[in-house]
């Protein structure tokens, strides 16, 4: 079942295909196995790659393999962190969020972390991601605190912070 679109991201119950939030323009949902192709394409550029801390590069198929199995399982326990952006309109995936990165200092507070193929830059796509996962961490998860670091030389990713907090 997927909550219908409303200003509000909701989270939808979890089912077969795990947990979806949906936007005015994404789903957020589990990566499939259909999706590696463009997993493996938008992240194996270096210009995304070089600001996500946990990705290797070259990214391969076994790399992108992996990663979907780990999603997939993490979609199964019907509270998941990890999740695929995906546009609304074609389902097409175009980047990643989640709140399981590393907060740096050994803390078991969740850290959010996102990426945006290239191809998808500039079109506010991370802010709306970020927004409802984050909104998914307090309403549903029922997290207390989210921590958010960026790095000073990812500009893009900058602007985005200084949107939020506007």
């Amino acid at each position: 079942m997927r909550t219908p679109p409303i200003d509000h991201p909701r989270a939808a119950s979890a089912e077969a295909v795990g947990v979806v939030i949906e936007t005015k323009r994404l789903q957020i949902r589990s990566l499939r196995d259909d999706d590696l192709a463009d997993l493996v394409a938008l992240i194996d550029n270096w210009e995304v790659a070089r600001w996500v801390s946990s990705v290797p590069h070259p990214y391969t198929e076994a790399d992108g393999g992996n990663w979907i199995a780990l999603v997939q399982q993490d979609h199964t326990t019907g509270r998941p962190l990890r999740f695929a952006i995906a546009l609304k309109e074609t389902d097409r995936l175009i980047g990643g969020v989640g709140l399981d990165g590393s907060t740096g200092d050994g803390s078991e507070e969740p850290s959010l972390g996102y990426w945006v193929g290239q191809p998808y830059w500039r079109h506010g796509y991370g802010r709306e991601a970020v927004a409802a996962v984050i909104d998914y961490g307090f309403r549903t998860l029922g997290l207390e605190t989210i921590r958010a670091y960026t790095d000073p030389s990812n500009a893009c990713c900058l602007c985005d912070d200084r949107r939020r907090r506007s």
